[in-house]
């Protein structure tokens, strides 16, 4: 179509507003050069008069503009002169815009309402314009995000599912394995997936830098949402980044009969793309009911001494340990039998970061960490404002989970001089450590050793239950059997013909082979692996178990048989066996080792001296203080551990 201005072409009169098109939203200071030096405008292949433009502007914004789809977006302002707008100007304008939208045109596009917007200065036609084209540039730019995120969601959304599948699979079988955590070990071009499962940290399979990272968004983005039916929303900040440090929680129901919560934790290497995963897995189809301690093969010695708790009624109970001990787990059932003995007659709060396990009955709060922060009051669950309010709620107990600072050892400290029972948890390797660990705290030593305060600290360390089926007895201590076994050698092996992971298949063939069979020939003869496997394997057994023992070993073995009070006749020490279809690895679960401490005044007294030289001495020899090491005695000589596994994880040797 060509212009109504004297017959010139578009291409000609309107060159400067196509050329233009590539700077828009315009600056306004360019409206007078395409609307305010020529007798007359066009846009659309419309014609305005000089006087016409008096009352108008009309405006450009092609910001959206594709090679292929070239539109035309209209924005019309009419000035109101004297606070009047002549009629012909008005109908003119209208005649106008009736003629745009029949236009033949499908790209034009008009944005008017229908009714003139007057303004009584050019000054504010010309902000009004500036705010409609940001208006209009926003939109824009917010409707491209929004389809480029749709378009990369729905092309993700398979890749998603698959990883979904895949981290899914990999808490299915650690869950089945009875593993404690799990683990992803990314470095620069591959990663390895690793369980512990009774202490023991193994490879079950090695995959590709890029899959890890999937798998952790998995976590992060998507199990923390709990999208799904049945499925729990879970806590995580931001967005995930493997190269961060990032912490989040959540729960997760798979299939019929797992749902699990876990701890997760992103460990980025600031100096390379590697990084760590690390989920604390938590069985939820656990019971909340009380467990006797009887039961979970606490001791005699410990079961006796923890008799103290079926009377306290205030004061501070420390279950304290290094991580992986079971301190959380422990302090949870203490609080599921205070509970169960007063018949569900006293108020128990919980305040824990995160939450762990649900108890019934009892009241679990959640702290968030908004400690510093500038959060309105009533949304500020900081573990201090939570704790001041609880100070109201009427309780009787109060379980803080972990002591891990001053705002936490004061908040307990809080609770046990208003007369409630408070519990908690250290991460300290001895019972009489948590005295100076609470002053480092800043609580001071008057107060620590105050009568009443503490009334029970219990240090608690886990090692491998052996499995009945298949352990080992002890000949004596010229025949302690090798330590390392076949599994132990293969469990982070790599093939030499095809360097892939096996674990599932050793796992499988461990559960299969008879009493008295090899492990790798039952894998060769699977065609797991080759004879040169077996025999590098071999070889690698006899390096692993090269001085291992020594007849030193043995000695200290016949010195826990005497000390055990035990007649020798009715002994039963054991190592760890090769494996069979009734355990993992030789082992069947872990068993609980602990030392007690209930302070006296005495006790108290070398505390507040700073003596703890003295005050060890003191609760060895006047409180019947029995050490870690010492309690672990108990299941050497029943056949529950492997005196190897002892030695190997307490603070003292065997038979000090």
């Amino acid at each position: 179509m060509e212009s109504r201005n004297n017959g010139t072409p578009r291409s000609t009169r309107n060159s400067k507003l196509i050329t233009r098109r590539s700077e828009l939203p315009m600056d306004i200071r360019f409206a007078g050069e395409f609307y305010g030096e020529s007798d007359e405008g066009f846009i659309a292949e419309h014609v305005l008069t000089k006087k016409e433009r008096e009352f108008m502007f009309i405006f450009s914004d092609a910001s959206v503009l594709e090679a292929n789809n070239p539109e035309l977006h209209i924005l019309v302002f009419l000035e109101e002169q004297n606070q009047t707008v002549p009629l012909p100007a008005k109908n003119k304008l209208r005649s106008i815009i009736k003629y745009l939208r029949q236009t033949d045109d499908s790209n034009v596009g008009i944005n008017y309402s229908g009714n003139i917007l007057s303004y009584s200065s050019e000054s504010s036609i010309k902000e009004e314009l500036k705010k409609r084209l940001s208006e209009r540039e926003k939109s824009i730019s917010d409707d491209l995000a929004a389809s480029k995120d749709t378009s990369r969601e729905a092309e993700n959304h398979k890749a998603g599912k698959r990883y979904i599948t895949m981290a899914e699979d990999y808490l299915k079988e650690a869950m089945e394995l009875g593993a404690s955590d799990f683990h992803i070990e990314a470095e620069e071009s591959k990663a390895y997936v690793r369980l512990r499962i009774h202490k023991q940290l193994i490879d079950i399979d090695e995959i590709t830098h890029h899959d890890a990272s999937q798998i952790g968004l998995a976590f992060y983005s998507e199990f923390t949402r709990g999208r799904g039916e049945g499925q729990v929303k879970g806590i995580a900040e931001g967005t995930y980044n493997e190269s961060s440090l990032l912490d989040a929680e959540f729960s997760r129901k798979i299939g019929g009969n797992i749902s699990l919560k876990a701890r997760m934790v992103n460990i980025g290497l600031n100096h390379s793309s590697a990084f760590n995963i690390v989920l604390r897995l938590i069985d939820k189809t656990k019971t909340s009911e009380a467990i006797p301690f009887e039961k979970l093969n606490f001791s005699r010695n410990v079961c006796r001494k923890l008799r103290i708790l079926e009377t306290a009624s205030k004061g501070a109970i420390l279950v304290v340990g290094v991580t992986g001990s079971g301190k959380s787990t422990t302090l949870q059932n203490m609080v599921q039998h205070e509970r169960d003995r007063t018949g569900n007659t006293r108020k128990i709060y919980t305040i824990e970061q995160p939450v762990e396990s649900k108890i019934d009955r009892v009241i679990q709060i959640n702290a968030a960490g908004d400690e510093g922060k500038d959060v309105p009051a009533d949304k500020n669950f900081s573990f201090d404002n939570i704790n001041r309010s609880l100070m109201r709620g009427d309780p009787d107990s109060i379980m803080y989970g972990e002591i891990r600072d001053a705002i936490t050892a004061k908040a307990m400290q809080k609770g046990a001089d208003s007369g409630h029972l408070v519990y908690g948890t250290m991460h300290v390797k001895s019972a009489i450590e948590a005295y100076p660990r609470l002053e480092s705290f800043g609580l001071s030593r008057e107060n620590i050793a105050r009568n009443g305060f503490i009334v029970l600290v219990m240090c608690l360390h886990l090692l491998p239950r052996l499995c009945p089926h298949c352990s080992i007895p002890y000949r004596g201590k010229h025949s302690v059997p090798e330590r390392y076994s076949e599994f132990d050698a293969i469990a982070n092996y790599r093939k030499k013909s095809d360097s892939r992971n096996i674990m599932r298949e050793v796992i499988a063939a461990q559960k299969s082979i008879q009493p008295g069979m090899s492990l790798l020939r039952e894998l060769q003869r699977k065609g797991v692996i080759d004879s040169r496997d077996v025999y590098d394997l071999q070889q690698k057994i006899k390096i692993m178990n090269e001085g291992s023992e020594s007849a030193a070993f043995g000695d200290r073995v016949e010195s826990v048989i005497r000390s055990s009070m035990m007649p020798r006749e009715d002994t039963n020490v054991r190592f760890k066996g090769p494996g069979c279809k009734e355990c993992f690895n030789g082992t069947v679960g872990v068993a609980p080792v602990a030392e007690v401490l209930i302070p006296d005044d005495s006790f108290l007294s070398f505390v507040r001296e700073g003596r703890l030289d003295r005050a060890e001495l003191y609760w060895k020899s006047n409180l019947e203080g029995i050490t870690i090491t010492q309690d672990s005695y108990e299941k050497i000589v029943s056949g529950m551990i492997d005196p190897r596994d002892a030695e190997a994880e307490l603070p003292e040797l065997l038979g000090s």
